[in-house]
């Protein structure tokens, strides 16, 4: 009889939990696989080490055209700027996932279509005051979302290859942000539980939305990395851990809806299934480990995450 009553309150769990559960907003549409097709580096069929990419050199440049615009970084500025300005119109809910695609493929692939205007891109970005700023700004800087899209040169390129997969990228960015903003504590966000559910869910979402190798080449592009690369960078290195296993979440859990993989992957954080560098201390904290007015300290090293910080 005691057996049969812990069934039943067990059983009575499940479902009251089922039911308070909020769902994501919405579920996201998969993209059709015909959708921007084209060649992308594997993320399952064991890929090397890929070393990084020597710069391209400028006088390989034949036509004039190309030469001007790697002359300076007034042509990746330009289009930077119009990248993040479609973005930021897609947040702000003046345009559709739909237009946005419309938009970069009008505004955006027709100046990076030829390996000429990919190398003068590539190029200007180098002498780029936008890029100059950012390797001179502090680091490491405090980001409790994603931060922006398309604010490098392999970003915007493979953005510019397939806009349809690109808007749908940004979609999916913003859900996983808003969900572990949900989640978990702010303070988990940086380098935490929260961070490593934010990393995790947008490359399950990607990968079950989109595809496994398009959520592996932008899951290294958006750290400025080549497919592969390695880094010694302990902060790039955890949310690229996250990265591989939220698309393999992605790639078992296929089939369920969005707001279970949510769910699924939320509990594999409690359970310490994904990976953190900074965790909560009750001891003395530095003026820059005080995280969202919460103490913690940086571990230098990965551990396992937790159920600390969780909200639901």
């Amino acid at each position: 009889m005691k057996k049969m009553k812990l069934a039943i309150l067990s059983i009575l769990r499940i479902v009251i939990f089922a039911i308070c559960s909020p769902a994501l907003a919405e579920e996201l549409d998969p993209v059709s696989p015909a959708e921007d097709a084209g060649e992308l580096d594997s993320d399952v069929g064991g890929i090397a080490n890929i070393p990084i990419t020597p710069s391209p050199d400028p006088s390989k440049l034949k036509t004039f055209d190309a030469q001007q615009k790697a002359s300076d970084g007034k042509f990746f500025d330009g289009i930077r700027n119009k990248m993040v300005n479609y973005f930021d119109q897609f947040d702000n809910g003046e345009i559709t996932e739909q237009e946005l695609a419309d938009l970069i493929q009008n505004n955006i692939s027709p100046n990076l279509a030829t390996e000429e205007q990919q190398m003068a891109f590539v190029i200007s970005e180098q002498k780029s005051d936008s890029t100059v700023m950012m390797i001179q700004s502090t680091y490491p800087p405090v980001e409790y979302g994603l931060g922006k899209l398309g604010l490098n040169s392999k970003e915007i390129k493979l953005f510019s290859d397939h806009p349809v997969w690109a808007a749908k990228t940004k979609n999916i960015a913003n859900v996983a942000s808003a969900e572990a903003e949900k989640r978990f504590s702010r303070y988990t966000l940086w380098q935490g539980n929260g961070d490593a559910f934010r990393h995790s869910f947008w490359n399950a979402l990607m990968t079950k939305n989109i595809n496994r190798d398009w959520a592996y080449q932008v899951g290294y592009a958006h750290e400025n990395l080549n497919p592969g690369q390695k880094t010694i960078d302990l902060d790039i290195k955890m949310d690229i851990e996250n990265n591989y296993r939220g698309r393999v979440d992605g790639t078992d859990w296929k089939s369920y809806g969005d707001s279970v993989v949510s769910d699924k992957i939320a509990d594999s954080i409690s359970n310490g299934k994904k990976v953190r560098i900074r965790s909560y201390t009750s001891g003395y904290a530095a003026p820059e480990d005080i995280v969202a007015g919460v103490k913690t300290k940086s571990e230098g090293k990965f551990i396992a995450t937790s159920s600390g910080g969780r909200m639901r």
